[in-house]
């Protein structure tokens, strides 16, 4: 097995301090590194931690071209970040002599996702926004932007928990998000947003984030109608609701136009819902799963 696989796989344990409360005037035991040539397999190990500043958490990225594993990190908010390199030979991060962008771990207004390994540039890409060469040991801004929405927001998006997985075939990087991102896509006809913002794409092209849309075109065409759908019955099943209660106070007969002329865009609502799943149930795919998603539409 490999050695550094090994290794990568019990590296948090090595800046995490370990558990237990020493008194004011007590040290820590000295420890010595690990050896990383007689590592047992599928085992954690435990690696002394020297650094000066010691993080609680991070999230290091493995650049196999140079067989260099980065981490950034800082010790709280009001502290400068660090860039870091995990010496294979001793077992220790080593801290690197250059500065590093406060930008890469967070920023006040939004979150920041973790990093990834870009091959084809050989570069670690931090935040979806800012560039690492572990060789060199220098930083770059990408100067991504965020389109969502028809509008374009400058930097990456704001996404929480969040994983990333770099795509040499179509030299992008995809990012799973699990919390934020303001997703505004029901907001409008539900106030309500949706725990994630959905997979988005980054690509290298034109540095620019958006939100990947899954299937051809017909397919997509077919789940925005179906959605348009929703959103008429959501406004129908509404104003229907504010009818009734305006009934009590104004009487029917005041009301009695509205439920009329609401009852006429129910039954055209009616009549071009069966349309669609007429045209739909007549749809194949290229694929089985292409013809599943328009049977689920």
């Amino acid at each position: 097995m490999n050695t550094r696989m090994i290794v990568a796989a019990s590296l948090l344990a090595s800046l995490v301090p370990t558990s237990g409360v020493l008194a004011e005037n007590e040290a820590a035991p000295e420890r010595q590194p690990a050896n990383l040539k007689e590592l047992a397999p599928n085992t954690f190990v435990d690696l002394p931690n020297k650094l000066t500043d010691k993080p609680n958490w991070t999230e290091p990225v493995y650049a196999a071209d140079a067989g260099i594993l980065v981490a950034v990190v800082r010790k709280d908010r009001r502290s400068e970040p660090q860039t870091l390199h995990f010496d294979f030979n001793v077992g220790l991060w080593t801290a690197q002599d250059i500065e590093t962008p406060s930008e890469v771990v967070g920023r006040p207004d939004r979150h920041v996702p973790p990093g990834v390994y870009d091959s084809k540039r050989r570069r670690v890409v931090y935040g979806g926004e800012w560039s690492y060469d572990p060789v060199a040991r220098t930083w770059e801004n990408l100067d991504v932007s965020t389109k969502l929405y028809g509008k374009t927001y400058p930097g990456a998006p704001d996404a929480k928990s969040a994983n990333m997985v770099y795509d040499p075939v179509q030299d992008e990087i995809l990012l799973f998000p699990y919390q934020g991102g303001a997703n505004w896509d029901e907001w409008e006809d539900t106030r309500r947003l949706k725990g994630h913002l959905g997979t988005m794409v980054f690509s290298f092209k034109d540095r620019v984030w958006r939100r990947m849309e899954l299937g051809r075109e017909p397919i997509r065409q077919a789940r925005t109608a179906v959605y348009n759908l929703y959103v008429r019955q959501w406004k129908l099943t509404e104003a229907l609701a504010v009818l009734r209660r305006n009934s009590y106070a104004d009487g029917l007969e005041k009301v009695k136009p509205e439920i009329i002329e609401m009852a006429d865009a129910q039954r055209a609502l009616a009549n071009d819902t069966r349309n669609l799943a007429t045209a739909l149930a007549g749809r194949k795919g290229e694929d089985a799963y292409e013809t599943a998603q328009f049977a689920e539409a």
